[in-house]
């Protein structure tokens, strides 16, 4: 008989357990800090299996379920605050979709992963960023898949790169739309020529006929 896989959400779930009981191993610790910071901004950290399940899925309004970008959050920044940052700023600015989206989760997260060495973004600068980008894509959905169109036409049969392409691309447009923060980024070679060289139905027709 075999033997069922853990998952990522099964190993989050036993660490809180063992820290419920008691355990503080830092491994147990992180994930109930991990925990606590999506407490806090009303998501639950859960598989999409976990939340179509009517008896099992959270109660919060958000969710979101890439268990393994979480812990990259919680990983650069054990105290919490960068993943509570990156959760506030989302649900925000994109306040109408359920499902914390994931390319803009990283997206964010590679930016302040970039800032760490120099430390030189302001505080509330993640919604500054979103504020700026929400003028042209108004849901966060929308902005992942447009950075993988744009990703896809740049860089024509290459592997995506969530970290790089979706914090690139919220820079590019950030800047488009008149940021003036100077966010960090990965290069001259990685830009994602969002203002230069957009494929074509980037932008909404009405808002840059």
């Amino acid at each position: 008989m075999s033997t069922k896989k853990l998952g990522p959400q099964d190993i989050h779930r036993n660490r809180l357990t063992r820290y419920k009981l008691g355990s503080r191993e830092q491994k147990n610790v992180i994930a109930h800090t991990l925990q606590t910071q999506f407490n806090k901004t009303g998501v639950d950290l859960e598989d999409k299996g976990t939340r179509k399940s009517p008896g099992m899925r959270g109660d919060n309004d958000y969710f979101f379920s890439h268990f393994k970008y979480a812990e990259k959050g919680i990983e650069a920044d054990n105290s919490g605050k960068l993943v509570y940052n990156i959760l506030d700023a989302i649900t925000t600015f994109f306040p109408m979709q359920e499902e914390i989206d994931q390319g803009v989760f990283i997206g964010l997260y590679e930016l302040a992963r970039l800032d760490q060495n120099h430390r030189e973004l302001p505080e509330g600068w993640m919604c500054d960023v979103l504020a700026k980008v929400k003028k042209t894509f108004k849901s966060s959905a929308i902005v992942h898949s447009k950075a993988k169109r744009q990703w896809e036409h740049v860089n024509p049969g290459a592997t995506w790169s969530a970290p790089s392409a979706m914090s690139n691309f919220l820079r590019e447009v950030y800047m488009l739309n008149g940021g003036m923060m100077n966010l960090p980024y990965h290069g001259e070679g990685a830009k994602m020529q969002v203002a230069t060289n957009p494929v074509t139905g980037l932008f909404p027709i009405k808002e840059f006929a």
